[in-house]
């Protein structure tokens, strides 16, 4: 992700379309500190489906993926089974979702889940559009996940306590 300087002044940005090129420096001030919509071009659900249908037609062809039908890690040997994989996600997210202590600021949270977005929507993940569409919602409704940020392994664990809210595990700031 390059990012481009803007001569928009982040209050005067009305929306962000990802998709169609660099996002600014001040698109991500608009978004974070603002709360300017975040809208998906064309391309980048297009890049988002076209990665995910990889992954099913890998399921499909009953194919190893890693972190899909394979455990993380020192287990990416142990196989696991389709009825089992969407527990294994869920318990990725839960065994991440380890910091403590006082929420990062919302400005903060707002600013990671763009990033979120931006990465995912790259188009190399496999992740399903519906989830990024969830995001999105979570973003533009202003609902901000409680993220501690102490205690966390780089960008893991406040990641890992946005997407509890997504899967109804979480909390949000109030």
């Amino acid at each position: 992700m390059i990012i481009k300087q803007a001569s928009s002044h982040p209050k005067d940005i009305k929306e962000v379309k990802l998709g169609v090129g660099d996002v600014s420096i001040n698109e991500i001030i608009a978004v974070s500190r603002y709360g300017a919509p975040v809208l998906f071009s064309q391309e980048y659900r297009d890049r988002v489906n076209a990665s995910r249908a990889v992954i099913e037609k890998f399921l499909d062809e009953e194919r190893v993926i890693y972190g899909v039908t394979t455990g993380f890690g020192s287990n990416v040997t142990e196989i696991i089974s389709l009825e089992d994989a969407e527990t294994l996600q869920k318990n990725i997210i839960r065994s991440h979702a380890g910091s403590v202590g006082d929420p990062l600021e919302e400005e903060v949270v707002r600013a990671i889940q763009l990033m979120i977005l931006i990465n995912l929507g790259q188009g190399f993940s496999g992740v399903r559009l519906e989830v990024l569409e969830l995001l999105l919602s979570v973003l533009n409704q202003q609902l901000v996940p409680f993220a501690p940020g102490e205690g966390s392994v780089g960008y893991l664990s406040p990641e890992a306590h946005m997407a509890l809210l997504l899967i109804g595990e979480g909390k949000g700031l109030v």
